[in-house]
């Protein structure tokens, strides 16, 4: 992301449940539930995470509508519109509505100064306000092809059993570009940085300390 679309990867993440060309609205979810299954998502700093928990007998199943989802999202502007103000409120709910949401998102900008870890994953309001169909459908294009992504399978089965089923319904689609990392690197950190936040709905106050310490590396 850049400083242009913080929160994109988030709310993409959000409008990927909204149905394809092949397989509309809920129909997604809806089949999970039939075979008595699970299935969320997630937006960490570095990824986005689609899952499913389901039995071995729908494994077919799950990997044909993941495969599905990855080449032909749909997006509808009036789907569009209203998850906007889902995220709008799952923002105030998280980060606005307790002394911790703000105070946090301070304590991360403080902490790195040059690695994008000092943005919050949702975004700040006022870019989620103002994101558009365009920049979802954008960044869907440029980082939804096996090129950026990677497929993990666990359970009661073999690569024996899975290979065939990623070459089928993953092997046909498009690599696509592989997208460069951004490696972002610290400065120095020469001097104690400190947070002090303020906040007339505090009734208990509290200490916290945070380092920065080296990645592990293989």
């Amino acid at each position: 992301e850049n400083d242009d679309n913080r929160g994109i990867a988030h709310m993409l993440e959000h409008m990927m449940f909204q149905g394809t060309a092949n397989i509309p609205g809920d129909d997604f979810r809806d089949t999970i539930a039939r075979f008595g299954g699970r299935e969320n998502a997630f937006t960490s700093p570095d990824t986005t995470s689609y899952w499913q928990t389901v039995g071995k007998e729908a494994l077919e199943v799950v990997m044909r509508l993941e495969s599905d989802r990855m080449q032909n999202l749909v997006i509808d502007e009036a789907a569009f519109l209203s998850e906007v103000e889902v995220v709008k409120e799952e923002r105030r709910e998280r980060y606005e509505t307790s002394p911790g949401g703000p105070f946090g998102e301070a304590v991360s900008a403080a902490a790195y100064l040059a690695h994008p870890y000092r943005y919050p994953i949702i975004g700040y309001m006022h870019q989620i306000e103002v994101v558009t169909i365009e920049e979802a459908l954008d960044w869907y294009d440029k980082w939804y092809s096996p090129a950026n992504a990677i497929l993990v399978i666990a359970g009661d089965t073999t690569l024996a059993e899975v290979l065939p089923l990623a070459e089928q319904y993953y092997g046909v689609i498009p690599a696509g570009v592989t997208q460069p990392w951004s490696r972002a690197v610290e400065p120095p950190q020469l001097a104690e940085r400190r947070i002090i936040f303020r906040d007339e709905r505090v009734r208990q106050p509290s200490f916290g300390r945070s380092y920065l310490a080296p990645a592990r590396t293989a």
